[in-house]
């Protein structure tokens, strides 16, 4: 097993890494040609990777990278074509079918979490008399087969002891509100990552503008 720096390409040395490494820049090559870069599951101790990149906000971020990759690999040899900056940045400018449908039928998820579904469970247990709040049906029936749970008894009638009662509760963990809230948190983070490549998009065009601005004044004093 061999480090490899993809900055110098040279080999280099674990004692020889700084403790700040930049996501990319080392991989570990094994006996067997296999090539696995540095990260934090197998960087040695006290070393830090800056591999922020993998967060989920950017994940647009990801797929230009993915873009370029293959564009790279589907290359002939020798063939600089593949340009690595502004890619598809007309594209992000405007809402995709799936950010135009999200935004109309956002009303649909607000409903959902307005009146949840949920399923009704019963919890049936023998209590005080003085506790039971909800009497069931089965619970003249126990009291027939149960009678050392009476205070007294007559041919009239019988007082209890202790009865059944029967407790509602409201289960709200079921598949429907999972499958929501795994759908809108999916949707946070596709938004997210969204919001972060506009405002990267915008920070180029002021910048670009600004270079654009800056050569156009130095034009300007060359000519006069």
């Amino acid at each position: 097993m061999k480090i490899f720096d993809r900055y110098t390409s040279k080999t280099a040395f674990e004692h020889d890494l700084p403790n700040q490494i930049d996501l990319g820049r080392y991989c570990i090559i094994d006996n067997s040609g296999n090539i696995q870069d540095l990260t934090y599951s197998n960087s040695p101790p006290k070393m830090a990777i800056h591999q922020d990149i993998l967060l989920p906000k950017y994940n647009s971020l990801q797929d230009i990278f993915l873009q370029i990759l293959s564009r790279c690999s589907n290359s002939k040899e020798n063939d600089f074509s593949v340009i690595p900056l502004i890619q598809r940045i007309t594209d992000k400018l405007e809402l995709n079918e799936f950010e135009e449908l999200l935004n109309d039928k956002i009303f649909h998820l607000e409903e959902i979490f307005r009146v949840p579904h949920y399923l009704l469970e019963r919890e049936i247990e023998k209590v005080h008399v003085s506790r039971a709040k909800r009497i069931p049906f089965r619970s003249y029936l126990y009291l027939a087969s149960h009678t050392e749970d009476w205070v007294h008894k007559s041919i009239v009638n019988f007082k209890p002891s202790k009865i059944l009662n029967e407790e509602l509760g409201l289960n709200y963990d079921v598949y429907e509100n999972q499958l929501t809230i795994s759908f809108i948190e999916r949707c946070l983070v596709y938004l997210n990552s969204r919001l972060k490549e506009i405002q990267d998009i915008k920070i180029f065009h002021q910048l670009y503008q600004a270079l654009l601005n800056k050569d156009f004044t130095r034009m300007a004093r060359k000519t006069t």
